[in-house]
C-alpha cells in the first residue's frame, strides 16, 4: 500500500512538471488531482483495522470515484471541449450521500463498495473510450492510444474488484495491478502532454515565422556568434545584389563584406574596410538607427537590437517614401523660406508675443539694421504703442482661450528709435515647428494713412469750395434769368410797336406805297417777326436747367411717330419715307425728351424738304460698347469742318433764304442731352444727309436687348 501511495503521488508531482511546460494545455492540472485522490485511496486502504472498516471501505470507493471523475474532466479539457464538471460534481455528490446514507444504516461494505467503485470503473472506461475514440478519428499521438486502453482496463477492473473481491478490493494483488494501471495511464497522459506541448511548440514556431515573413521590413536574426540564424523576405528583397549570400550560417562581417563588393550601399563606395568596421561597431553596439543610402536610390533604416539570449535582431525599414517626403518638405519649407524672405510685407512670428521669427521686411519696417537685431528684443510688446498694448493683450488672451477676434486690425507699433508706425496687421495661427504659433502679417501704412488725412482735408476744403461756387452760380444763374427776362421785356415792348405800326401802315398805305417801299415794309415785317421767336428761344434756352428732372420711362419710337404725324399734318403734300425702330425705352424727363426729339426730327422734316424721295430713320445702334440713338436723313447734309458750330446758340450753316430758324434748335438739343448725362454728335456730308446720336448717361452695349 506504501509503494502505491508513494507510486501515485511520483504520478502528481509529474503531472505537475508537465504543466509549468512551454504551450501547456488546460486539464493537466486535474489529472495531477486525480493522481493525488487514487493516492489517497490507497493510504485510506492502508490504516490500522482499528477503524470502522465500511468508513475505510466507504472512503476508498469515492477518492477512486473522485479520480474518475477528475480524469474525466481533465481530459475534456485538455482536448478543448467542456468538461462537465456540474455533471460531475452532481454525480459524485449523490454518490457521497448514497455512501453516507449506506455507512449510518449498517448495510453490509459489500453494497457499499460494490456500486460506487463500479461507478467509478464505468468513469474511468468511459474516459478511456474517448481518448480511443480521438485516435481512431485519425491523431497520430500514440499517447492517446496507450492512456485510452489503460483507462478501459482500469475502469474495468475497478469495477469488477467492487464486487469480487473483499470489500474495499484491497488485496496485494488488486494493488499491484491498480499501481501497474495507474502508471500506464499516467505515462500515455504524459505522452499525450508532451505531444501537445511539442505541436503547440511547433504552432508557435510556425506562426512567428508566418508573422516574420508577413512583415513588411527586412527582419533577420544572428546567434551570439554572429551567424544568420533566419531571415524573411522582405530583408531578401532589399538587397537584391547579395541576395544569394544571405544564407543561414553566413556571419554578419562576411554579409558586409559581400555588400561592399557588389556595391550595395553608396557609403561604402571607395571606404569599404572603414564602412565594414563602422557597421560592425553599429551592429555590436545596437541601440540607435542607422540610415544608409543603397546603390538603386532607395534609403534603409537599420536597427540592431540585442536579445535576453545574446542573440542579434536586425530590422531593415525601406524608408524611401520618407527620405521623400523628408526632401519635399525641407524643399517646401525652402520655398517657404524664400516666400517669406523675398516678401515685400514684413512677417513676424510670435508664440505668446515671444519673438521666435521675423522677415528682413519686417525688421526693416521697424528700423531694424537686421533679422537677429530684431529677433533680440525677445517680446512684441517694446515694439508696440502704449495705447496698443492692453488692447492687442487682450486679442492675444482671447484668441489663446479660443474666442473669436479680429484678424485684419491697424495697429500703431514703434521703430526701434521710437518713431511711431501705422501697421495694416492680418493675423492667423499656424503650426511652426511641431506648436501652434502666431503669425503677423504687417504692412506700413503709414504714409497711406497721412495721404488720406491730407486728401481728407482737401475734400473738405473742396466742399467748402463747391458750396461757394455752387452759391456763385446760383446767384450768377438768377441774374441771368433776371436779365433775360428783362432783356426780353424791354425789347418785346418796342418791338410790338414797330410791329403794330408796320402793320398798320401797310395796312392802311399799303395799296398806295410804292413797289419799293412796299418790299422794304415787308422786310420789316419779317424782321419783326424773326426778332419776336428769337426772344421766345432765347427764353426757352434758359429755362430748360430751372426746373429739376422728372425721370420716368419714356417710349422714344411712340414720341417719335407723335411728331412725325404733327409735321405731316402740317405739310400733307410732302411724301416722307419714315423708319422707327420699335420699343426704344428709356428713363429720362419725358418734357425735355420730347423737346430735343421735335428739334432733331424737325431738323430733318426741314432739310429734306428738296428731295423727291426724302427719307427719315430712327435706331438705336452700339459703338465702342456704349448705346446710341441716331436719326438720319438724306437731305442737305452739312460740312463736317463745322460741325462743332451746330450746337452753340445762333449758330447757322444755312441762310434764312434757303432754310428758315434762328440757330436755337440743336442747342437745345444738346443741353437737354447733358443734362441727362449724355452727350450728342452730328457727322454729315454736303448733299449727303446728316445722322444726329445722342446717348443717355453711360449704357453698357449688352442693354441693347434691353432696350428693343
Amino acid at each position: 500500500m506504501v509503494s502505491a501511495t508513494a507510486t501515485m503521488v511520483l504520478v502528481a508531482a509529474g503531472l505537475l512538471y508537465l504543466r509549468g511546460m512551454p504551450g501547456r494545455a488546460p486539464g493537466i492540472t486535474l489529472w495531477a488531482a486525480a493522481f493525488a485522490a487514487l493516492a489517497g485511496a490507497f493510504a485510506l486502504a492502508a490504516l490500522p483495522s482499528s477503524i470502522d472498516p465500511r468508513a475505510s471501505i466507504a472512503g476508498v470507493g469515492l477518492l477512486r470515484l473522485l479520480a474518475g471523475a477528475l480524469l474525466y474532466c481533465g481530459c475534456r479539457l485538455f482536448t478543448r471541449r467542456s468538461a462537465h464538471a456540474p455533471a460531475m460534481v452532481l454525480l459524485v455528490g449523490l454518490a457521497a450521500l448514497g455512501v453516507l446514507l449506506a455507512v449510518s444504516n449498517d448495510i453490509d461494505a459489500v453494497w457499499i463498495a460494490g456500486p460506487t467503485q463500479t461507478l467509478a470503473g464505468a468513469i474511468l472506461a468511459w474516459t478511456g473510450i474517448g481518448l480511443l475514440r480521438l485516435r481512431r478519428a485519425g491523431d497520430r499521438r500514440s499517447g492517446h492510444a496507450v492512456a485510452g486502453a489503460a483507462l478501459v482496463l482500469l475502469g474495468a477492473y475497478t469495477g469488477v474488484i467492487g464486487w469480487a473481491l473483499p470489500p474495499g478490493g484491497v488485496n496485494a494483488a488488486a494493488v499491484v495491478a491498480m499501481e501497474f494501471g495507474s502508471l500506464a495511464v499516467a505515462g500515455g497522459l504524459a505522452f499525450v502532454a508532451q505531444d501537445a506541448v511539442r505541436q503547440r511548440v511547433r504552432l508557435a514556431e510556425r506562426r512567428l515565422q508566418d508573422a516574420v515573413e508577413a512583415l513588411d521590413q527586412g527582419f533577420a536574426l544572428y546567434d551570439a556568434e554572429d551567424r544568420l540564424v533566419m531571415a524573411n523576405a522582405a530583408y531578401r528583397r532589399l538587397f537584391p545584389r547579395i541576395g544569394r549570400s544571405i544564407e543561414a550560417g553566413t556571419t554578419y562581417r562576411e554579409l558586409l563584406q559581400v555588400s561592399a563588393e557588389a556595391g550595395q550601399y553608396v557609403e561604402a563606395a571607395g571606404r569599404e574596410d572603414e564602412w565594414i568596421a563602422e557597421r560592425m561597431a553599429h551592429h555590436r553596439l545596437g541601440g540607435q538607427g542607422l540610415e544608409q543610402q543603397l546603390a538603386d536610390g532607395r534609403w534603409v533604416y537599420l536597427l540592431e537590437r540585442r536579445t535576453p539570449g545574446g542573440e542579434w535582431a536586425s530590422l531593415r525599414v525601406d524608408i524611401t517614401d520618407i527620405k521623400q517626403r523628408e526632401r519635399e518638405l525641407a524643399e517646401s519649407e525652402r520655398r517657404y523660406r524664400d516666400l517669406v524672405e523675398g516678401s515685400i510685407q514684413g512677417i513676424i512670428i510670435h508664440d505668446n508675443w515671444r519673438l521666435l521669427f521675423a522677415n528682413r521686411a519686417a525688421a526693416a519696417m521697424l528700423g531694424f539694421a537686421d533679422v537677429p537685431q530684431l529677433l533680440a528684443v525677445g517680446t512684441l510688446q517694446p515694439l508696440l504703442a502704449d495705447h496698443e498694448v492692453e488692447r492687442l493683450a487682450g486679442y492675444r488672451d482671447a484668441r489663446a482661450t479660443g474666442r473669436v477676434v479680429p484678424a485684419h486690425y491697424e495697429a500703431d507699433m514703434l521703430c526701434r528709435d521710437g518713431t511711431p508706425v501705422t501697421m495694416d496687421c492680418m493675423i492667423r495661427r499656424i503650426h511652426w515647428r511641431g506648436q501652434t504659433v502666431t503669425q503677423a502679417t504687417l504692412m506700413d501704412v503709414t504714409e497711406r494713412k497721412r495721404v488720406v488725412r491730407e486728401l481728407r482735408e482737401h475734400q473738405e476744403h473742396l466742399e467748402e469750395l463747391v458750396q461757394s461756387r455752387t452759391a456763385e452760380l446760383q446767384a450768377t444763374n438768377e441774374e441771368l434769368e433776371a436779365f433775360a427776362y428783362a432783356v426780353s421785356h424791354d425789347l418785346r415792348a418796342p418791338l410790338r410797336r414797330v410791329r403794330g405800326f408796320a402793320d398798320a401802315l401797310a395796312e392802311d398805305w399799303g395799296r398806295e406805297l410804292e413797289p419799293e417801299a412796299s418790299e422794304y415794309l415787308g422786310r420789316l415785317q419779317g424782321a419783326a417777326a424773326q426778332m419776336e421767336q428769337l426772344i421766345d428761344d432765347m427764353l426757352n434756352l434758359s429755362r430748360l436747367f430751372q426746373a429739376d428732372l422728372q425721370c420716368e420711362e419714356v417710349d422714344l419710337s411712340a414720341l417719335a411717330h407723335e411728331i412725325l404725324d404733327d409735321l405731316r399734318a402740317e405739310a400733307p403734300q410732302r411724301s416722307v419715307r419714315c423708319d422707327i425702330e420699335p420699343g426704344l425705352v428709356v428713363t429720362g424727363d419725358a418734357r425735355l425728351l420730347r423737346i430735343a426729339l421735335e428739334n432733331l426730327l424737325q431738323n430733318a422734316w426741314k432739310y429734306t424738304v428738296r428731295e423727291r424721295e426724302a427719307r427719315i430713320s430712327m435706331r438705336s445702334v452700339v459703338l465702342d460698347g456704349v448705346l446710341h440713338y441716331e436719326i438720319r436723313d438724306n437731305g442737305v447734309g452739312f460740312d463736317m469742318r463745322y460741325a462743332e458750330r451746330l450746337f452753340s446758340p445762333f449758330q447757322r450753316l444755312h441762310t434764312r433764304d434757303e432754310f428758315d430758324g434762328v440757330g436755337v434748335g440743336l442747342a437745345t438739343v444738346a443741353r437737354i442731352v447733358r443734362r441727362h448725362g449724355g452727350a450728342v454728335t452730328a457727322e454729315g456730308v454736303v448733299g449727303g444727309g446728316a445722322v444726329f446720336r445722342f446717348t443717355l448717361g453711360t449704357v453698357a452695349a449688352h442693354a441693347v436687348g434691353v432696350a428693343q
